[in-house]
């Protein structure tokens, strides 16, 4: 005797779907997140996040990075051009006085690059071509910084980076 079995769909989503879906959700907040946060690296044990940022010919990449009131960062710069590359974080107005100063020591002869005796201490980089460098940040205050490149005509062709400081909880 013949039993006819009725066709009962099975309630899970078959393996390529759940994978596919996946696939999306994870896609998904990955492109709402900064760029940063991917490329960031926790130190857990001091609590510094490192965070690689790639000097391209008149950008950063990323473009926008958030961090927490508090926050310690290290910034990997990592030059893949064959010019040499600046990271000055500041709000605007540390950007237009370094450009100025930038400008006149221009004038004064030589290259940008051979004059950075005048560098601020504290915030700032210059990265050989083809190089590597880390800088650690502490950030105190809420609010928005730059990070400019002000080699010849690099933060006018757009060669900068928003930092958003926000209360941890925000992050």
């Amino acid at each position: 005797m013949k039993t006819s079995r009725t066709y009962q769909p099975e309630r899970r989503l078959p393996a390529r779907m759940r994978l596919t879906i996946v696939s999306l959700v994870v896609g998904a907040s990955s492109v709402v997140a900064p760029v940063a946060d991917a490329a960031s690296k926790s130190n857990s044990k001091a609590g510094v996040r490192t965070i690689d940022v790639e000097m391209l010919a008149n950008a950063y990449k990323p473009t926008l990075i958030k961090v927490g009131v508090g926050e310690t960062v290290n910034f990997r710069f990592v030059n893949t051009t064959v010019a040499p590359h600046e990271a000055l974080i500041g709000d605007m107005n540390a950007q237009i006085k370094h450009a100025k100063e930038m400008k006149a020591m221009a004038k004064e002869g030589g290259t940008r690059s051979e004059h950075m005796d005048h560098a601020p201490s504290k915030g700032y980089v210059l990265v050989k071509a083809k190089s590597t460098k880390t800088m650690s940040y502490k950030f105190t205050k809420a609010g928005r910084l730059l990070i400019g490149c002000h080699q010849p005509g690099h933060w006018e062709g757009g060669m900068k980076l928003t930092l958003v400081i926000a209360p941890k909880s925000a992050i």
